[in-house]
């Protein structure tokens, strides 16, 4: 979203930057202050606008991340152990044959030995 420059919108009391490009004038957010120090938050990221949106992106790309190791780590679990998410496994098993699971007793119908 572009935000249109107009007198009304300027920070009063402050001193601004603007800049005329090919679509207008814009506000910049110099690298350094007044007093000839480094900025570093204009530097890296161009302003704290810039900079909220970067934490939230971050924030984002993480919880995404997460999700996907969540699900690749239950899938890795049910390929290395199948039998503990597979009731025709827990039933057929001759490992299992003395296990009495509740719920297997009946399965599609047919008694179970």
């Amino acid at each position: 979203m572009v935000e249109e420059l107009t007198v009304e919108n300027l920070p009063l009391n402050e001193k601004i930057h603007i800049k005329k490009d090919f679509l207008g004038y814009r506000l910049v957010y110099p690298i350094r202050n007044e007093d000839g120090k480094l900025n570093l938050v204009n530097f890296l990221v161009g302003g704290k606008r810039n900079l909220a949106i970067l934490i939230m992106l971050l924030l984002l790309f993480s919880l995404f991340s997460y999700g996907v190791y969540e699900l690749t780590r239950s899938m890795r679990d049910v390929v290395e152990n199948p039998c503990d998410y597979c009731v025709d496994c827990l039933v057929t098993n001759p490992a299992n044959a003395g296990l009495n699971v509740i719920g297997l007793d009946v399965i599609g119908g047919v008694e179970v030995a």
